[in-house]
């Protein structure tokens, strides 16, 4: 059974492709890429999992899934599904710049942790008078009228 894409259909004449591409089972993709099944790439492990992780394949999936009130994914379907696969080269550059993201996302994770420290201790040295604030500061919000 053919898949049903989501990326708009160019016409069958290969003249309409960008250079360096050609047609394959999952549309244009560059003539360096392969299309091989995911259980050649990877192990399909038998279990369950969230709707939302499943839902998020059924858009590819369709059609190829046993289907019954509550739609599933088998391991042999799943296994049987293609994907792309760039060049080693190409692999090893994307997964360097999702490194690099990943390595962003967790100092930003580490500093926002950080902040959130400073404010609780804050607020507890302010509310136990450890500290206080100047009077200059309160001031202006007296003088303020609502």
């Amino acid at each position: 059974m053919q898949m049903e894409s989501k990326l708009p259909k160019l016409q069958d004449d290969v003249q309409d492709l960008p250079p360096g591409y050609r047609i394959t089972e999952l549309d244009p993709l560059p003539e360096e890429w392969r299309v091989v099944k995911l259980g050649d790439v990877y192990e399909v492990q038998q279990g369950k999992g969230s709707f939302s992780q499943k839902d998020k394949l059924f858009g590819l999936y369709q059609g190829r899934g046993n289907k019954t009130t509550i739609p599933n994914l088998s391991k042999h379907g799943l296994a049987e599904f293609p994907i792309p696969l760039p060049p080693l080269e190409e692999q090893r550059e994307i997964s360097g710049s999702l490194q690099t993201v990943d390595r962003k996302i967790e100092a930003e994770e580490a500093h926002k942790e950080a902040l959130d420290d400073l404010f609780k201790t804050l607020l507890h040295h302010l509310m136990t008078a450890k500290i206080r604030l100047p009077t200059e500061f309160i001031a202006q919000f007296k003088e303020r009228k609502p």
